[in-house]
């Protein structure tokens, strides 16, 4: 991510950036993060053997820490489909107790979003809890424990041409935050909680909302920066603002939208927007007339990437979808493996070309895609990934691709080619046939997994889904 790849002229920003990053992440994000990078050159194989896995009973948890700075706690979704928060009912009393106050917890939180799920957070990972954050220091003391910080972060970016950070809050609002620990408030930048839906029990816990935000090669020059968010319609947006200093009312109406399309259920919606290292190296290089943007997009959600939409019943204040044979589960559908049908966008890394220096919508299609906009597909839900900015002239993108609940994995991106899903869940056959697909890099197994295969080996896992890439 972008805080890892500040240069070695950047040390100490470097260093100071991990600590923020650390905190924030901590006080509440929608999953809890784990990530981990592993290089060796990625390669196509098929067809791995078939795997059999188990779901050990749940542990038993240690005393979960006393209430106190909501700090330590993260809002660990089980499933945003149903809405349940998957804290185990001990964690969860603790939870509501340090951080019920400043995120508005109902009195009620625990008995109707706790869990006696083998998967509960902490318990079924008891022996390698991550360290407490606790032990960390605040960066901006003046804000952090009083209410002033962004209670959702999904990312901090660095302000192009300054030393500032704008941080990206999932219920929709960007705010700018100087980059010395003396920073004693957010200045905001943009608000469009009411253009944002969020999903969950309660509208506020769902994996939607304000997701990605990616600055414009030439943003010192126009202003442009793009976001990429849930809309009303539950409609993934990518949508270009024009940044107006002091002004965040006129930079929310300076909205163009650039691509849309409709999410048929409220998770796996992807939300990364990455553009070449190479243009932002050097944006204004002679001849120069577009910049390509990357946008990782999610499988279309629900459970196991499941199956077509046969009924649509819409009015005027909500939508009711129904899958075939009435089921939660279905025949798959496989999503994620369409790359020239209505699925083209579910799944992928999609490419376009924006055009460069100018205030036109609009894009065009690079040569190179498979079709369309599909630059690389077979992703569940890639909702981290990034560039390795070592690499200039041959982009190589790094994601953490979430699994379906036994094993995650981290991978190099391979443009033009299958990356497993649904087929497989991580290296692991998940639905039949066996195909060709690209190895991941890095792979690890939910606790609780037994018949670990070999790549999982001394891989401890304290989460629910790899989150970063």
């Amino acid at each position: 991510m972008a805080l890892l790849q500040l240069r070695v002229s950047l040390l100490l920003a470097l260093r100071d950036a991990h600590r923020i990053r650390a905190s924030l992440l901590a006080r509440a994000t929608p999953r809890v993060l784990a990530s981990a990078a592993r290089t060796r050159s990625p390669q196509l194989r098929a067809a791995p053997h078939d795997i059999s896995a188990d779901i050990a009973p749940p542990r038993c948890a240690p005393p979960p820490p006393p209430p106190g700075s909501c700090s330590p706690y993260a809002a660990h979704i089980a499933s945003a489909a149903d809405g349940l928060t998957g804290m185990c009912a001990p964690f969860c009393g603790a939870y509501v107790a340090a951080c019920g106050a400043e995120l508005g917890l109902a009195a009620d939180f625990c008995a109707t979003r706790s869990t006696a799920s083998a998967y509960c957070y902490p318990d079924y990972a008891a022996e390698n809890l991550t360290p407490s954050s606790t032990a960390l220091q605040p960066y901006w003391p003046r804000l952090d424990g009083h209410g002033k910080l962004p209670t959702q972060p999904i990312g901090m970016f660095m302000k192009p041409g300054g030393n500032s950070w704008w941080i990206v809050n999932q219920r929709g609002q960007i705010s700018q935050i100087r980059n010395i620990p003396g920073a004693e408030q957010l200045t905001p930048i943009l608000d469009i909680s009411d253009r944002v839906i969020q999903g969950g029990a309660t509208g506020e816990l769902g994996e939607m909302g304000l997701l990605g935000l990616a600055f414009s090669p030439d943003f010192l020059r126009t202003g442009y920066f793009y976001v990429n968010y849930i809309n009303l319609a539950r409609f993934t947006v990518v949508a270009r603002f024009t940044f107006a200093s002091g002004k965040p009312k006129k930079t929310a109406a300076s909205e163009v939208q650039i691509l849309s399309h409709w999410q048929p259920y409220e998770n796996h919606n992807g939300g990364t927007l990455l553009f070449e290292p190479g243009d932002l190296a050097d944006p204004y290089a002679a001849g120069k007339t577009g910049y390509n943007l990357y946008i990782p997009t999610g499988d279309g959600g629900l459970y196991g990437d499941p199956d077509p939409l046969t009924t649509v019943t819409l009015n005027s204040d909500s939508e009711l979808y129904l899958a075939r044979d009435g089921g939660l589960y279905g025949d798959p559908e496989n999503r994620a493996q369409g790359v020239n049908d209505v699925n083209v966008r579910y799944g992928k890394i999609l490419r376009i070309t924006l055009p460069a220096g100018t205030n036109e919508g609009g894009y065009s299609i690079p040569e190179g895609n498979i079709s369309a906009e599909v630059w690389a597909y077979g992703f569940r839900n890639p909702w981290k990934c990034t560039f390795d900015r070592a690499h200039l002239d041959a982009p190589q993108m790094w994601c953490g691709d979430v699994g379906q609940d036994k094993f995650e994995k981290v991978i190099r991106v391979l443009p033009r080619q299958n990356h497993g899903w649904r087929n497989y869940e991580g290296s692991s056959l998940y639905s039949p046939p066996k195909i060709a697909y690209v190895d991941p890099d890095f792979e690890y197994c939910h606790g609780g997994v037994t018949n670990a295969p070999k790549q999982c080996a001394g891989k401890t896992f304290t989460g629910e889904s790899v989150t970063g890439g």
